[in-house]
């Protein structure tokens, strides 16, 4: 039997309160695009893709996608995935690739995107952006390297962790003020923030 390249796929929300009152959408979508979905959660491991599309059911935030059971042969599963990338501990990180930033201390957890956070404010000649790639980038610190972790297929990107040291953390509360989110703003000021989470597109 040839593997399907579009499959018809039903997504319905699996938000508490919803499952029962959300319509169910109907999409057609490239195989490949589906596995992709099922890399964010699982990665690499052809065993548990070749259930998961057996099964024809699978969760995704607050998504669940639904289709008719695939037979995908072990050589089928091993060439698909081959189209993905792989994760690369040899690769360095280059802030200028960075587009997403999680800052991270305690229970507290910050995401910082690059699109929000290189606005600049009224009269500001830096945005909070360019100051927090430069507090972090260890080749502007002279920090310790960044640690590369894994490729995160849901970001589509090399996922680094880099230590924040308690200047690092006090330029990265000064400088929340150049951000124009007054919620994001308070969130930083008073986070005892530990560790940087960032992605660097390929």
């Amino acid at each position: 039997m040839s593997v399907p390249q579009t499959i018809s796929v039903k997504i319905s929300s699996e938000a508490a309160g919803y499952v029962s009152l959300t319509p169910v959408a109907r999409r057609e979508m490239p195989l490949a695009d589906v596995v992709e979905l099922v890399l964010a959660v699982t990665g690499k491991a052809p065993s548990r893709i070749r259930d998961i599309l057996r099964r024809g059911s699978f969760v995704s935030g607050a998504s669940r996608y639904r289709w008719g059971p695939i037979e995908m042969p072990g050589e089928a599963v091993a060439a698909m995935l081959a189209r993905f990338p792989d994760s690369d501990p040899a690769r360095e990180f280059q802030a200028e690739k960075c587009f997403l930033i999680v800052l991270r201390g305690g229970r507290s957890s910050v995401e910082i995107r690059r699109e929000f956070a290189s606005e600049k404010r009224f009269l500001r000649r830096r945005s909070f952006w360019d100051v927090l790639v430069a507090l972090i980038d260890p080749r502007v610190t002279g920090a310790r390297a960044a640690e590369y972790r894994h490729y995160s297929y849901a970001e589509k990107a090399d996922l680094y962790t880099i230590a924040l040291s308690s200047d690092t953390v006090a330029g990265i509360h000064e400088n929340a003020k150049l951000l124009k989110y007054s919620t994001v703003i308070e969130q930083l000021r008073y986070a005892d923030l530990k560790v940087a989470e960032a992605y660097a597109a390929r």
